[in-house]
């Protein structure tokens, strides 16, 4: 399946993919530094990557999805920190931006196309 693709289309897929990482993970240890749960970097990026793994794997629907990121962020990261309240404010915070906020914009600009065609 791979082969009908040209390696340059496959590189640049690879690496927007590995950008959209890198973004996703930034965002999550400095959301995680504002809500008062300060790791080392390589620790920071270790512990997110098992999130991510496991929210990859966990199969979850729309309306869970934000219960099983909690609960996912909580078992890799409670045995670090005390601050189990800042670890559920911090993905619930993600959650909303990554994915509510981009919701609404989406939803406003179908009905306002739809309205001004």
């Amino acid at each position: 399946m791979f082969g009908l693709y040209p390696f340059f289309e496959l590189s640049k897929l690879t690496a927007l993919s590995f950008l959209r990482y890198l973004v996703f993970t930034f965002q999550f240890i400095l959301v995680l530094y504002l809500f008062g749960i300060d790791f080392s970097y390589l620790e920071s990026m270790r512990l997110i990557a098992l999130i991510y793994l496991v929210m990859a794997v966990v199969p979850s629907i729309a309306l869970s999805e934000l219960t099983v990121r909690g609960s996912v962020a909580l078992y890799f990261l409670s045995p670090l920190t005390g601050n189990s309240a800042g670890i559920i404010a911090a993905t619930t915070f993600l959650w909303f931006l990554n994915l509510i906020i981009p919701a609404i914009f989406g939803a406003l600009a179908v009905f306002y196309f739809r309205w001004n065609k």
